[in-house]
């Protein structure tokens, strides 16, 4: 006999579970069900970015900065003096907070060690069938699971191995390095991305934006000869992470009632990676709709977006040299809070512009050219989606808080 839920979210990682953490925070009068194919959690990510908005792990924060770098073999360029915090949010933490509160919610379940063989979407509801062979029916279904892709021009993939260690100086200075392009160049625009958590602790990975996936053992190579370098001492190796992130738009699109999530759903920003507080403000939207009755809501970006990203990502594809260059500048050039929105997916217009004004004109120029069948979007609807988005996420806290 199958099992009947109204919810069904397929994929207990960084999606599902803020989905369901933040139902579970709602008390929904309904059922839910969250299938997640590992059968234990590991402490296997880290994910940071901005947080423009409020959302529901802020206890899992691990540190926040106000300042942050990007350097080249040309200068280091520092930001500081913004109102919003880079923060970073520990996959350990993420688990445990999302599982206390689907714990304490009656009517929602954390399937772990399942696998899902097959949905099959109807018109009013979808069937899954289990590996075990078991049947759950559902009104809906949020799929996060992430599938295969093939990417085409000009979008690339992120590929990175991280390694956080501890001894003495990992620290450093205590500003995190979001860029350092003085490193071997692996094929693809290739840096160090640096968090120092404590004077002697930190996480080193080592990044490739590549149309192909970075081979993650040329990648782990020379991170380990980075950092014997940088620590001829020698250091305590804590844990791994490692990735090969789509940076495209999703190929996805909602079939009946089983809708698309997360970075499957097209919640990471193409020509930055960033996706956990854009995760963020989807669940805390959706689980507003679910409890109000409506049909769950997908991750949107505006085209406005989306535009800059295809012409960003042509020139790092066409020009990798051109990346730490392009990356200074943005950073150096552009107003940090201005900066961070526009990085975040909520920027204002004088973000846009502020953005626009630190890159160089002419080759962006070139690129829209070269990118066919482009059209630059109109500067008052990405001013008016932005606000509609701010609004609605204020909306979406207020009531799922009640």
């Amino acid at each position: 006999m199958a099992r009947n839920v109204e919810i069904a979210i397929l994929g207990g990682g960084c999606a599902g579970l803020s989905l369901a953490k933040t139902l579970a925070l709602a008390n929904p009068p309904f059922e839910v069900v969250v299938l997640e194919e590992r059968a234990t959690y590991l402490d296997d990510r880290t994910w940071s970015g901005w947080a423009t908005e409020p959302h529901a792990f802020a206890d899992c924060v691990r540190k926040r900065w106000s300042r942050w770098r990007v350097s080249t073999d040309r200068g280091r360029y520092e930001t500081a003096g913004g109102k919003i915090a880079y923060e970073s949010i520990a996959a350990r933490a993420f688990y445990a907070s999302a599982r206390r509160a689907i714990d304490a919610a009656p009517r929602i379940d954390l399937l772990t060690g399942v696998s899902v063989a097959d949905v099959e979407a109807r018109g009013d509801g979808a069937t899954i069938a289990l590996a075990n062979g078991e049947r759950i029916e559902a009104e809906w279904v949020i799929d996060t699971i992430p599938r295969g892709r093939v990417l085409t021009y000009p979008w690339m993939w992120q590929s990175f191995v991280g390694f956080e260690i501890e001894c003495p100086g990992a620290g450093g200075d205590d500003i995190p390095e979001l860029m350092d392009f003085r490193v071997p160049q692996l094929g693809g625009a290739t840096f160090l991305y640096t968090l120092p958590f404590a004077p002697n602790r930190a996480l080193f990975e080592l990044t490739c934006f590549s149309a192909d996936r970075t081979n993650e053992r040329d990648l782990q190579r020379t991170l380990l000869r980075l950092l014997a370098r940088r620590f001829p001492g020698g250091f305590r190796h804590v844990r791994n992470e490692h990735a090969h992130l789509p940076m495209s738009p999703s190929d996805r699109r909602p079939n009946g009632r089983v809708v698309p999530a997360g970075t499957t759903g097209g919640a990471m920003r193409p020509a930055t990676g960033f996706a956990f507080h854009a995760i963020q403000r989807w669940a805390s939207h959706c689980a507003s709709e679910l409890c109000a009755g409506r049909p769950p809501s997908v991750a949107t970006t505006h085209p406005a977006l989306l535009w800059m990203d295809r012409i960003f990502m042509s020139i790092i594809n066409d020009e990798p040299e051109a990346a730490p260059a392009l990356y200074a500048r943005l950073f150096s050039g552009a107003n940090p809070d201005g900066l961070v929105r526009f990085l975040a997916g909520t920027p204002h217009v004088l973000d846009i512009a502020s953005v626009v004004a630190a890159l160089p004109l002419a080759k962006f120029t070139r690129a829209a050219a070269r990118a066919s069948g482009l059209r630059a979007p109109d500067p008052v609807a990405s001013l008016r989606w932005s606000e509609t988005q701010a609004s609605r996420c204020r909306r979406s806290r207020s009531q799922t808080a009640m």
